[in-house]
Parts: structure tokens; C-alpha cells; sequence
């Protein structure tokens, strides 16, 4: 169900003329990872972590990761980058719980998946 969601944000996050009207944000002129500075380093770990939920399609995907797992082993940034990760896994978590509980939310997400894509 992750990949479901992932192709959701992706479409969401992602400015692009298949997006059509779909377009909310487009996190990725967030993610500078030369920024030195602490609120320019806390912006672009909320972008990676945006970027690293719409999962690896994303253009910016690598990156992203990237600049979590460099962060993650820092010992300023550690703490917010970790946090970053262990919500994406919780949120993979989350949804399958869900889809175990509830066998309906999976075919909701599938169909706005594929109405999306």
C-alpha cells in the first residue's frame, strides 16, 4: 500500500504537466543540501522527507534519501533525521495495518492511485 501512497504524493509533490491540476507543492527548490545554516538545513530535511515519501519515482528521490541518511549519522541532525526516517517506516506500518483491518481502504487507495497516475 506504500507504493499506492507514494504514487499519490509523487503526483502531488511533483510540478509537472501530467499533474494537471492534481499539484499541491513541489518541495524539491527546498532541498539544498549546501545550506549550512540551521533553518536551511531543518527546511530541506522537511523537503527530503516529503520527497522521500512520494517514493523512489520521485526525480529528487535520491537525493533526499541521501541527505536524511547523511543527517541521520550526524550528531546535530541526527535526532530530526531519524525522526524523518522512522516516520516513513511507521507510516508503511500504519498502512498495512490499516489494510488489514479495513480490506476497503487498500481498494481506496489503489483507486486514487490509478485515478492519479
Amino acid at each position: 500500500m506504500f507504493r499506492q501512497l507514494a504514487t499519490i504524493l509523487h503526483v502531488l509533490l511533483q510540478q509537472s504537466e501530467e499533474a494537471g491540476g492534481a499539484f499541491v507543492f513541489d518541495p524539491v527548490p527546498q532541498l539544498d543540501e549546501t545550506r549550512t545554516d540551521e533553518p536551511g538545513i531543518v527546511q530541506s530535511l522537511g523537503a527530503a522527507f516529503l520527497i522521500a515519501l512520494a517514493g523512489p519515482d520521485h526525480p529528487a528521490a535520491e537525493r533526499a534519501n541521501r541527505l536524511l541518511d547523511e543527517m541521520a549519522a550526524s550528531s546535530k541532525w541526527a535526532a530530526i533525521a531519524g525522526f524523518y526516517q522512522e516516520g516513513i517506516e511507521l507510516i508503511r506500518q500504519e498502512l498495512a495495518t490499516v489494510c488489514e483491518r479495513e480490506p476497503g481502504f487498500g481498494d481506496c487507495l489503489r483507486g486514487l492511485a490509478e485515478w492519479v497516475a
